[in-house]
């Protein structure tokens, strides 16, 4: 009898907890936390933090694109953090979508695919610390406004007061940059990629099919009276239209 509960305990699976950052510090978010040998993994929140059940003498694996990979040995603590430092120890990325493997494809090669580089990131991105509102006045330009703004952003955050607005006294139209201004080099290209809860089931829909399913579902609505200003909600399950 004690040989059998030795051996239950010694299995005893709890949780473990933690935070993965990059090596100045900063959250990871997106991170992969599995347990070595198993199919129990889980991705790291915004923060960076994970909760994963595991036993004393698994072994953590953690792993994010572009960085180096990290592991640890689960013992009596229940908190493990890592920090991860940046190289190209992933040689090879393999795309997923819901269990589907796809042709194995080196870290290079998506590196030269990426439409914003490393360097046009971080250069942006201390555009956007040193003049935020010169930095989004440029930004919000690439999308098309029926009225132009004039207005960046109006903020506060407090206890007492939450206020978000961004390019407030403008006008857009966000089906139309989304689809229609795409029709005319772009029509037959694809606009959505869509897997079904069986993965097998997979569609590629073009801009111009896009296009046309939302047609038919503006005509449908104002079929049945909903007119400009009116809020309404429409559940489309397991169908690739969104409303």
């Amino acid at each position: 009898m004690s040989l059998l509960m030795t051996f239950q305990l010694g299995f005893a699976q709890k949780t473990v907890s933690g935070t993965v950052t990059d090596t100045s510090g900063v959250p990871l978010p997106g991170a992969t936390v599995v347990v070595q040998g198993t199919n129990n993994g889980v991705t790291t929140n915004f923060d960076g933090d994970y909760s994963i059940s595991a036993s004393e003498g698994d072994v953590l694996v953690v792993s994010f694109v572009g960085f180096e990979s990290a592991s640890a040995t689960v013992g009596a603590a229940s908190t493990y953090d890592f920090s991860l430092s940046e190289g190209n120890a992933l040689e090879e990325v393999v795309v997923t979508a819901l269990g589907i493997s796809r042709e194995k494809k080196s870290l290079g090669y998506w590196l030269k695919k990426a439409i914003v580089s490393k360097n046009v990131y971080e250069k942006k991105y201390s555009q956007s610390l040193k003049d935020n509102d010169g930095f989004w006045r440029k930004e919000g330009k690439r999308v098309t406004w029926i009225k132009p703004y004039s207005k960046i952003k109006d903020v506060k955050y407090s206890s007492s007061d939450v206020n978000i607005k961004w390019f407030y006294d403008g006008t857009l139209n966000a089906s139309a940059n989304c689809i229609d201004r795409h029709l005319k080099n772009n029509k037959d290209k694809t606009a959505i990629m869509w897997v079904g809860d069986d993965p097998k089931v997979q569609k590629k829909i073009t801009y111009k099919q896009l296009h046309n399913e939302v047609c038919k579902i503006a005509n449908g609505l104002k079929e049945i009276g909903v007119q400009k200003g009116d809020t309404r909600c429409a559940v489309a399950l397991n169908r690739y239209i969104i409303y």
